[in-house]
C-alpha cells in the first residue's frame, strides 16, 4: 500500500474518532472543573439549616410502617415558616422520615461554592415532561424534553427557583451536576457519551481504537514518505 493510501486511511480513521473523542474529553474537562469548585452534601433529614434560615419538606401522605408502600402525593416546600412551593405528583415512601422519603423524583442537598465562597441548601425535583409536549409518533417522548427544577436557599435568605430541560442542563454545568441527583438514567454533563456501560467495541475500538490506528497510520505514511525521500 503507497504512503499516500496508507494517510488517507489515517485521516479516515481520525475522522470518525475525533468527535466523539472531543465530546469525551469536554466531558472529562467539565467534571473537573465542577469538582473543583463545587462541593454536594445529600441531607439524611427532612430539614436542614443554613446560616439563620430554615427549608424543610412535608407531605399529608398516611402514615405507615409497610416499607415497601408506595403513594403519589403534594411535597410542600416551606422555607422559614412559609411555603414557597409545592411540588405535584411525587412518589412518597411513607414509612421512611429521612431523606429516603422521597428517593429518586425530589432530593434535599446542600452544596457550597468554593470560588464564591457561599453555600446553598437546593430542593431538586426530576419534574418530568410537560403534558403539553407532544409525544413520539412511536409512542413515549424525546428524554431531551425530561425537566429539572432546581430550589435553592442561600445562607443570606435569597431563594432562587429555576426549571429547565434536560438538553440544556450543562449551561451552567452546575445544573447538570444538580440534576444527576434526581435523574432516572445516568446522564453527562453535555452528551451521555460517557453514561453508558462500557464493552469491548465502545469505547475501547471505537474511538480509542479507531483514533489510534488513525494516528499510527498518518504516523506511518509521514516516516515511509521521508524514507524514501531520503533513498532515493
Amino acid at each position: 500500500m503507497r504512503p499516500i493510501r496508507v494517510f488517507w486511511l489515517g485521516l479516515f480513521f481520525i475522522g470518525m474518532s475525533a468527535y466523539p473523542l472531543a465530546l469525551m474529553a469536554r466531558e472529562v474537562l467539565t467534571g473537573s472543573l465542577v469538582e473543583a469548585r463545587y462541593r454536594f452534601v445529600p441531607m439524611s433529614s427532612q430539614t436542614a439549616v443554613i446560616g439563620a434560615h430554615r427549608l424543610s419538606l412535608s407531605d399529608d401522605a398516611p402514615a405507615s410502617f409497610d416499607r415497601a408502600a408506595r403513594v403519589r402525593g403534594a411535597v410542600r416546600v416551606v422555607i422559614d415558616g412559609r411555603a414557597h412551593a409545592v411540588v405535584e405528583n411525587v412518589e412518597i415512601r411513607p414509612s421512611f422520615h429521612d431523606g429516603n422519603r422521597y428517593h429518586g423524583p425530589l432530593a434535599l442537598l446542600r452544596y457550597d461554592d468554593l470560588r464564591q465562597r457561599e453555600s446553598f441548601l437546593a430542593v431538586v425535583v426530576n419534574a418530568g415532561v410537560d403534558s403539553r409536549v407532544a409525544g413520539r409518533s412511536t409512542g413515549g417522548f424525546d428524554v431531551d424534553d425530561l425537566r429539572f427544577r432546581v430550589i435553592a436557599l442561600g445562607s443570606d435568605g435569597r431563594v432562587s427557583d429555576e426549571t429547565f430541560l434536560r438538553k440544556d442542563r450543562g449551561s451552567p454545568p452546575l445544573r447538570a451536576a444538580l440534576a444527576r441527583f434526581v435523574a432516572s438514567a445516568p446522564m453527562g454533563y453535555h452528551s451521555d457519551l460517557m453514561a453508558v456501560y462500557p464493552s469491548l467495541l465502545y469505547p475501547i475500538v471505537f474511538p480509542w481504537g479507531t483514533g489510534l490506528v488513525g494516528g499510527l497510520c498518518i504516523l506511518a505514511a509521514v516516516l515511509w514518505r521521508h524514507v524514501s525521500g531520503s533513498a532515493s
